[in-house]
């Protein structure tokens, strides 16, 4: 469920179909909180606007939103709770996808790679991942950061490949 969640916020976020108060608005309109935190962390992400980071309700999420959009892993120090939310953290604000394998769960640690690769932009190595909506979730991420529609032939499932292939327009 959070992964198609996960697709569907990106696909708006990177087709830039939301103007910025809009933007606040669809998150807000989520259900819930995780949901609006992701979110926020999707479009501060995708914008590289760190004042969104600041709407995200979670410590450990604000946190890990400052080291991914300022590029600074010092914030991963502060953040209470598993080694892997830290790892994680880690991964993103050095852009170094090793830490990922410090990620105990398996579930986190594929999420983990598979935003490394895109922050990266090293979508050669989405094929690394078995499951089959994994690796298309890389493939469309990173072709849509990179504005590279020659990835989406890579995608299997058809209805995300035929979205890849919809260029992103900012509005």
């Amino acid at each position: 469920m959070r992964f198609w969640f996960s697709l569907i916020v990106f696909a708006v976020l990177v087709c830039g179909c939301l103007e910025p108060q809009k933007k606040l608005d669809f998150c807000e309109n989520k259900t819930e909180q995780y949901e609006k935190d992701a979110c926020y962390l999707e479009f501060a992400v995708i914008g590289r606007d760190a004042s969104l980071c600041n709407t995200i309700s979670s410590e450990n999420s604000r946190l890990m939103c400052d080291a991914i959009v300022l590029n600074d892993s010092s914030k991963c120090g502060k953040i209470n709770g598993s080694e892997d939310s830290k790892n994680v953290c880690q991964a993103y604000g050095l852009r170094d996808p090793s830490y990922c394998e410090n990620v105990k769960s398996k579930t986190a640690r594929v999420n983990c790679y598979s935003i490394s690769l895109m922050l990266n932009k090293e979508s050669s190595k989405c094929e690394r991942f078995e499951k089959l909506e994994y690796r298309d979730l890389c493939y469309i991420k990173n072709a849509h950061l990179a504005n590279d529609t020659t990835l989406c032939g890579e995608i299997q499932n058809q209805t995300l490949q035929q979205s890849c292939y919809k260029k992103p327009t900012n509005n």
